[in-house]
């Protein structure tokens, strides 16, 4: 049941973010994971990408898998975009279609499943992330 939720569920919703994550640079106090060049992946933005529910069912293992390939996508992202893969009028076309789709499936997960607005304060992010620092 929780490799079906994986799968479906929270891989999507780690690539998505990871594709929001490459540009951003956050100046934060949450501990960082992993850095490429000025770009970092911090506990925050990794909490960030499971869903509360999942959270406690994480395992270190899974953990480190998406670290590695944060660090993967955003060598690659950075690749890409020295190579102007983002001027390419063929990989505009797609982002476009990649953007709609992304937007259309959100309006349905939104209606389907409302999300309440719930803030994390750093200090709850300071201290999951000490009580368990082994799975980081």
């Amino acid at each position: 049941m929780i490799k079906a939720l994986t799968k479906f569920f929270i891989i999507p919703a780690v690539l998505l973010a990871s594709l929001a994550i490459p540009g951003c640079v956050k100046k934060t106090s949450s501990p960082v994971i992993a850095r490429v060049g000025n770009t970092v992946l911090t506990v925050e933005d990794l909490l960030n990408c499971i869903p509360p529910e999942y959270i406690d069912q994480i395992s270190k293992e899974e953990n480190i898998k998406f670290v590695k390939q944060w660090i993967d996508t955003e060598l690659l992202y950075r690749e890409a975009i020295s190579r102007k893969f983002d001027k390419d009028p063929h990989i505009k076309k797609r982002l476009h279609q990649m953007k709609k789709d992304l937007l259309a499936a959100e309006i349905i997960n939104r209606s389907t499943f409302p999300i309440e607005k719930t803030s994390i304060s750093k200090s709850a992010i300071s201290d999951y992330f000490k009580q368990h620092q082994s799975l980081f």
